[in-house]
C-alpha cells in the first residue's frame, strides 16, 4: 500500500476531482518530479488578552478578505473537513458555475482530504517552526488590527517532503473555517511554486484566491459574460506534458463586445487560467479592433492586479501580423496570444 506521501504525490489531482477538468490536470503536476526546491509559509493575525493569553487567531488570507477587500466570509461549520469541502465547492462554482452533487465523487474527495490532513506535523513553539518570509506586499494593514494583535507565522510547508509544519497552540485557537483555509492555502501555494512560467515567490496571489474561495458574497464567476457555447483558446506551456506531467496552461475566450457609452465595438479577451494560475472572478481586457502597436492595455482583474497586454509585431518564423504579449505587474513576460 502507498503511504501518505505516496498518496500525495500520485493522487494529488484526485483531491480536486470535482473541480473543472483543467484544474484537476493542473494539480496533477505535483505528482511528478518537477524539481520543486522551494517551500512556503502561512501567517495569521494573532490577538492577545491583557494577560498575554491568545484571544483569537485568524488566517491572514481571511483577515485581508474581510478588512481590505470587504468580503463577507461563509460561517465556520465547526467541522474541518466540511469547511475544506465548502471552499472546494465555492471554487468550482467561481471557475465554471457548476455544482457538485455526485455522492461517490464527494466521498472520494473526503478520503483524499484525509491524506492531506495526515501530512500535518505539529510543533509546539515558534522556535521549532522553520522561518520563511514570503508575504510579499501586505501594505499598511497593521492599523487594521488592535494594539494587542500581531502578524505571526503559523505554518511551513516543506515542498520536498510534502509535510505541513503547523504551530499547534495557534491552530487550536482557530475555528474550523480558518483551519480549512490554512490547509487550502498550503495546498494551492505548493502547486503555485511549481508553475512553469513565473512560479510564485510570494503568497499574495494565493491569499486573494483563498479569500474568494471562502466568500459568502455573490460575486461573478470567471466565465461571467462569456457567450454560451464559445470554445476557449488553450495554450499548453509544456509541449511534452504527456511525458512530464506539467499541464500548466493559459485559457482565454475572445469575443466582440459593444460599449454602451459610445456604441464602439471592442474585442474582449477573458481568461480562466493564466500561466497555470486559477482565475475565480472575471479577468479580461477590452481592446479596440484597431490596435496601436506598443500600447498598453490594462487587465481588469482582482487576482492579477497590474497585469497588462501589449500589441506587438509577430516576428516568429512563419508568422505575421500582431500578437498580444501579456506582462505581469513587474513587467515580466508571461505569455503571447496569437
Amino acid at each position: 500500500m502507498l503511504g501518505t506521501e505516496g498518496l500525495m504525490k500520485k493522487n494529488i489531482s484526485k483531491l480536486f476531482i470535482v473541480l473543472p477538468i483543467m484544474l484537476a490536470i493542473l494539480l496533477s503536476g505535483l505528482g511528478v518530479d518537477a524539481g520543486v526546491s522551494t517551500s512556503g509559509g502561512g501567517y495569521a493575525v494573532v490577538c492577545y488578552t491583557q494577560q498575554g493569553q491568545i484571544e483569537s487567531v485568524e488566517l491572514l488570507d481571511l483577515f485581508e478578505a474581510r478588512r481590505i477587500y470587504n468580503l463577507t466570509l461563509i460561517k465556520s461549520s465547526g467541522n474541518l473537513v466540511a469547511d475544506i469541502m465548502a471552499g472546494t465547492r465555492n471554487t468550482y462554482w467561481l471557475q465554471r458555475e457548476m455544482v457538485v452533487k455526485d455522492v461517490a465523487t464527494l466521498e472520494f474527495l473526503n478520503l483524499n482530504i484525509q491524506s492531506w490532513l495526515n501530512t500535518r506535523v505539529w510543533v509546539n513553539t515558534a522556535q521549532q517552526l522553520p522561518k520563511i518570509s514570503d508575504l510579499g506586499d501586505v501594505g499598511n494593514i497593521r492599523h487594521l488590527w488592535g494594539p494587542r494583535c500581531r502578524l505571526e507565522q503559523i505554518a511551513f510547508m516543506d515542498d520536498k517532503t510534502l509535510k505541513v509544519h503547523i504551530l499547534k497552540p495557534l491552530w487550536d485557537r482557530m475555528n474550523s473555517l480558518n483551519q480549512a483555509a490554512l490547509i487550502k492555502h498550503e495546498m494551492f501555494y505548493n502547486i503555485s511554486r511549481n508553475y512553469i512560467i513565473l512560479p510564485l515567490e510570494t503568497s499574495e496571489f494565493i491569499r486573494k484566491s483563498i479569500g474568494l474561495m471562502y466568500t459568502a458574497n455573490k460575486i461573478p464567476s470567471a466565465i461571467s459574460g462569456i457567450p454560451k457555447g464559445l470554445k476557449p483558446h488553450m495554450i499548453l506551456h509544456d509541449p511534452n506534458a504527456k511525458s512530464t506531467g506539467r499541464w500548466d496552461s493559459t485559457a482565454y475566450y475572445s469575443f466582440p463586445i459593444r460599449k454602451s457609452s459610445n456604441g464602439a465595438v471592442f474585442n474582449r479577451y477573458q481568461f480562466t487560467y493564466v500561466a497555470g494560475r486559477i482565475i475565480l472572478t472575471p479577468t479580461y481586457v477590452d481592446m479596440p479592433q484597431q490596435l496601436t502597436l506598443g500600447a498598453r492595455y490594462q487587465l481588469n482583474s482582482f487576482q492579477l492586479n497590474g497585469w497588462y497586454l501589449v500589441a506587438m509585431p509577430d516576428r516568429a518564423p512563419g508568422k505575421q501580423g500582431v500578437l498580444l504579449r501579456l506582462f505581469n505587474d513587474k513587467g515580466m513576460t508571461v505569455v503571447d496570444l496569437r
